[in-house]
């Protein structure tokens, strides 16, 4: 079975977006909305606010003993594990898993962050550009198309503190290492001249302009919101001044 992406699956997706693929799924007997899909979580998570609401009891978590480790480094208390029934597509096109769900107790803009485990499981491709989900079903192939609105809807959310999302939009299944340390190389790095001779050149010559631009997506409808200057003790203030000036003074790669 081949599974693939076409410009017809763009339609109804404006472009060009760095949007996260925010979609409705059911759980059990819920449908439940606001799952975010996130590849580079290695767990499935389901928010206690969420579990709660879906009327499941507390006394069917299976405890564990590893621990998650937040996007910012800190440590999350699981409330347990949970196995759940999850169904994905439409009526005619659907397929059913059973996923394991850690539960944990943070506030997030989002219900459920579907992680590898879980996209694995359902055999799902992700397609972050056409912003949809294909999974191959019994006569096919099935589809989830993310809610762009949405996505973009709770980014905001979460990126002006609202929600304190961020801290569990990543995470890490540490298993029973407790003494993880992330950001490490896993060999020695080697280093070298992007020029020869030269290893502080002043441009970079033959890359794609898209390669290294970012683009950053905005909400044009929203109103611009200017930050309130801050104030600083004048100890504070000379050294932040000192700063900008050997900032200004140094030389950067166009």
């Amino acid at each position: 079975m081949v599974i693939s992406f076409s410009n017809d699956d763009l339609k109804g997706v404006q472009t060009p977006h760095d949007d996260t693929l925010v979609i409705t799924m059911t759980l059990v007997d819920c449908r439940v909305k606001r799952i975010l899909v996130d590849n580079s979580s290695s767990a499935n998570i389901l928010f206690l606010e969420a579990f709660q609401k879906m009327g499941l009891d507390k006394e069917k978590l299976k405890k564990v003993e590893h621990q998650l480790q937040g996007f910012l480094g800190a440590l999350v208390r699981v409330e347990g594990l949970i196995e759940l029934p999850v169904r994905a597509g439409t009526r005619d096109s659907q397929v059913t898993v059973i996923i394991n769900f850690l539960v944990v107790d943070i506030t997030s803009a989002y219900n459920v962050i579907l992680g590898r485990v879980g996209l694995n499981l359902l055999k799902a491709i992700v397609s972050s550009q056409h912003l949809k989900m294909k999974f191959p079903i019994r006569n096919g192939v099935g589809e989830r198309r993310g809610d762009q609105e949405a996505s973009q809807k709770y980014y905001a959310t979460t990126l002006w503190g609202k929600e304190k999302a961020g801290e569990a939009l990543s995470i890490k299944y540490l298993r029973d290492d407790t003494n993880h340390r992330s950001g490490e190389p896993v060999e020695d790095l080697i280093l070298f001249d992007v020029e020869e001779g030269d290893n502080n050149p002043l441009d970079i010559p033959g890359i794609a302009r898209e390669v290294i631009e970012h683009q950053l997506s905005v909400n044009p409808p929203k109103k611009l919101v200017q930050q309130k200057k801050r104030a600083f003790t004048p100890e504070r203030q000379q050294k932040i001044d000192e700063e900008v000036e050997k900032l200004l003074k140094a030389k950067f790669i166009r």
